[in-house]
C-alpha cells in the first residue's frame, strides 16, 4: 500500500525537523497547507545550549527583520484608513528635529521606506570593527546606542547616494526604523509597540507577538556562546518584535486568507509588487521570489542569537515558519518545507 499525501507530508516534515536538530541549538518549524489545513508544528533541541526542554509552538524567539513586514502592514492599513498615502513624504511625519535628506529634488516617501528604495544606507551609522566583531562572536547589539534622538541626528547628517524611488533595491534597516518611528508619531503613540499592537497585532489576534521583555528561548552566538536579547529601541520598526511559531502561522494564514481578517485591503496592498515581472522583487515589507511553485513571499530575520524565516505561497495556500536560537541560517530548511515538502499537495481549483 502506498502512503497518502498526509503521511508523505508528515515524513518529509519530520525529516526537516531532524535536520534542524542536528544543526541548531533549538528550533521550531511549522507548515500550513491549504485554506482549511491543519498545521504541522514541532520543536527540537533545547531552549539553552546548557540544557533544558525543547522549544515548542508557544516559545518566544526574536524574529528580527520579519518585523519589517508588520511595520509595512501598519503603513498599508494607515493608507487604507486614509490617514496617509503611499506617496506621503516622510518629511513632516517625524518628531521635531527629524530633517530628512533628498536627492535631485526628490523627497523620500513612506513607500520608499517600505520597499527599500529610499536611497538610505543599510544602517544609521557606520559600525566599528569592534561592534561587528562583538555582534558576530558574542551576539552583542551593535544598534544599542541608537535611540530616537540619535536616529534623527544621524538622519540629518545622511547624504543619499541614490535618488529616492529608483527601482534598484537597497535594503535598509535605517529606512524601516524610520518608517516605524513615523507611524508611531502619526498615531501619537509613545512607543512602536503601542502603535503596532493597535494597528496590526490586536486586529489579527496575535496575542504572543511583542517588542518587549525577554524571550523564552535563549539566544546563542558563535560557538553556541549565550547571546543577550536585542531591544532595538531606535530601530524598532526594523527588527524589535518577538513571536512564536503559532502566532506567525496565524499571521501567515492572514496573508493567505485576508478576507477572513479586518485588515484584508491592507494585506492585499502589501502584496503589490514593485516589479511584477522580475524574478526577485519586493512588495511592501515582503520579499518576493519566483519558484517552481509560483510566487513565494518571504522574509527572514537575524539578531545576535536568533535566526528566523516566514514565507507563503499564495498559489498553493501554503506557509512555513522556522525559528532557531543561534546564528546559523534556517532559510534552506524553511524553503524546503514550502517547496520540496509541498510536492504531494496540488493547487486549489
Amino acid at each position: 500500500m502506498t502512503a497518502g499525501p498526509q503521511a508523505t507530508q508528515s515524513r518529509l516534515f519530520q525529516r526537516t525537523i531532524d535536520a534542524l536538530g542536528r544543526r541548531h541549538v533549538g528550533a521550531v518549524a511549522a507548515i500550513l497547507e491549504g485554506p482549511n489545513g491543519e498545521p504541522f508544528v514541532a520543536g527540537i533541541g533545547r531552549l539553552r545550549a546548557a540544557g533544558g526542554p525543547a522549544p515548542d509552538a508557544d516559545t518566544t524567539f526574536e524574529i528580527g527583520s520579519i518585523t519589517k513586514t508588520f511595520t509595512a502592514l501598519a503603513l498599508a492599513q494607515t493608507v487604507v484608513a486614509g490617514r496617509l498615502s503611499l506617496d506621503t513624504r516622510v518629511r513632516g511625519l517625524l518628531p521635531a528635529g527629524g530633517a530628512v535628506p533628498s536627492r535631485n529634488g526628490v523627497d523620500i516617501t513612506v513607500e520608499h521606506l517600505a520597499r527599500h528604495t529610499s536611497g538610505l544606507p543599510r544602517s544609521p551609522q557606520r559600525l566599528s570593527l569592534r561592534a561587528v566583531w562583538a555582534a558576530g562572536t558574542r551576539g552583542e547589539d551593535p544598534y544599542a546606542p541608537i535611540s530616537t534622538p540619535v536616529l534623527l541626528k544621524e538622519l540629518s547628517r545622511t547624504r543619499l547616494r541614490r535618488t529616492p524611488g529608483q527601482p534598484r533595491i537597497r535594503y535598509s534597516n535605517f529606512g524601516a526604523g524610520l518608517l516605524g518611528l513615523a507611524l508611531t508619531n502619526v498615531y501619537d503613540k509613545a512607543t512602536y509597540h503601542e502603535m503596532i499592537e493597535e494597528v496590526v497585532l490586536r486586529p489579527l489576534g496575535l496575542v504572543a507577538t511583542t517588542s518587549g521583555g525577554e524571550t523564552q528561548a535563549a539566544g546563542h552566538a558563535f560557538r553556541r556562546r549565550p547571546a543577550p536579547n536585542w531591544h532595538l529601541d531606535g530601530l524598532a520598526g526594523a527588527g524589535a518584535l518577538r513571536s512564536t511559531a503559532r502566532d506567525l502561522l496565524s499571521y501567515l494564514r492572514a496573508q493567505l486568507e485576508p478576507d477572513r481578517t479586518p485588515l484584508a485591503e491592507a494585506i492585499r496592498l502589501t502584496h503589490v509588487l514593485l516589479k511584477p515581472a522580475a524574478r526577485m522583487t519586493v512588495g511592501l515589507g515582503w520579499m518576493c521570489s519566483s519558484s517552481r511553485a509560483g510566487r513565494m513571499f518571504w522574509h527572514n530575520g537575524g539578531t545576535g542569537g536568533f535566526r528566523s524565516f516566514a514565507g507563503f505561497l499564495p498559489d498553493h495556500g501554503a506557509a512555513a515558519v522556522v525559528l532557531v536560537n543561534d546564528q546559523r541560517s534556517p532559510d534552506r530548511a524553511a524553503m524546503r518545507l514550502l517547496l520540496d515538502d509541498l510536492r504531494p499537495h496540488r493547487p486549489p481549483g
